[in-house]
Formats: structure tokens, sequence, C-alpha cells
């Protein structure tokens, strides 16, 4: 799902940041899949990884 918004808005040639709500509560719980999700942004175009600390 990561890869097809953010592929399908950078087809567009819109500029896309991706926001990682939440993104070290869920790399407590579940590193490998974390850490995929932001890959897939970078790969897919995101342009900026923005990965919020909530605490």
């Amino acid at each position: 799902m990561i890869s097809d918004t953010i592929g399908y808005l950078r087809s567009q040639g819109r500029r896309v940041i991706y926001d990682g709500e939440h993104w070290f509560d869920g790399y407590k719980r579940n590193p490998d899949y974390a850490l995929q999700t932001i890959k897939a942004a970078a790969i897919a175009g995101a342009e900026w990884l923005v990965l919020c600390d909530t605490n």
C-alpha cells in the first residue's frame, strides 16, 4: 500500500513526504516491519521520511 500510494502520487508529478506517525512505537513492537515501511517509502520515491516520536 505504501509503495502503490507513493508511486501513484509520484506518477502524477507530486512531491511526497512519508510521515511515519507512531513509527518508533511500531519499531518497538516489530522492528523488521517498521524498517520495511520506510524502505518501501524511499524506494517508491518519497523525498522525505519523517519518523515521529510522539512520546
